[in-house]
């Protein structure tokens, strides 16, 4: 079973202004539509307040009519307030100088605990701490390429970049992504192992995660 985001049809946005009319089935089908999509989003990241992130989103969703450009996916729209409320999360926390370096900092360095994202094989694990110490527009960007499948153009438009930074930030990701591998794990072939097959573990992180949020549904 696929993720209902990845094939939603082109009735989003009457859905969205429905709900904004009032219509709370219109609301609750598109909420059901990008659950999935907003929690992984935020999985990776945060662990403590996560449901609090999730509803503080599509609260937002609903009356943030003015975040919403002209001829985008409500998708993109839904992932860029998700950024949105992370960022102000994080710098509820964190004051002064860490607060203006919250996306060049790792989770690991803002001291956050993130989200148990199902890894049963070591290769996922090695792959989700290897995110984790990432910047954190790196790792956004990462996750979003991999795990949602974007286009470059909505990656860029989620975290309010051009789209030339977004193709150049994951470059950059990509490589960081394969030191920090290196340098964290001991056993060479399982290091060699996790990066020859980046997309794949990649992907498969995205499926357990499918997998278990329908389980708990």
């Amino acid at each position: 079973m696929s993720d209902p985001s990845e094939a939603a049809p082109a009735d989003d946005l009457d859905l969205l202004e429905r709900w904004r009319k009032g219509d709370d089935v219109a609301g609750d089908t598109l909420v059901q539509r990008y659950y999935p999509a907003v929690r992984r989003f935020f999985a990776n990241k945060v662990g403590e307040g996560i449901d609090d992130l999730v509803q503080a989103t599509f609260l937002a969703v609903l009356h943030a009519r003015e975040r919403f450009r002209q001829g985008s996916k409500v998708r993109t729209y839904v992932l860029g307030i998700a950024r949105i409320e992370l960022l102000r999360f994080l710098r509820k926390r964190h004051r002064g100088d860490r607060a203006m370096r919250t996306l060049e900092s790792s989770v690991e360095e803002l001291m956050l605990t993130p989200g148990s994202l199902v890894a049963r094989r070591r290769e996922q694990r090695l792959l989700l701490k290897a995110l984790r110490r990432l910047p954190l527009e790196q790792q956004m960007a990462v996750e979003l390429h991999y795990w949602e499948s974007l286009p470059l153009a909505e990656i860029a438009e989620i975290l309010d970049v051009a789209e030339g930074t977004i193709k150049s930030r994951l470059g950059r990701a990509r490589q960081a992504l394969r030191e920090r591998i290196q340098t964290m794990e001991q056993d060479p072939e399982l290091a060699r192992t996790t990066i020859d097959n980046l997309d794949r573990w990649a992907s498969s992180l995205r499926e357990e995660a499918q997998t278990r949020q329908r389980d708990e549904e």
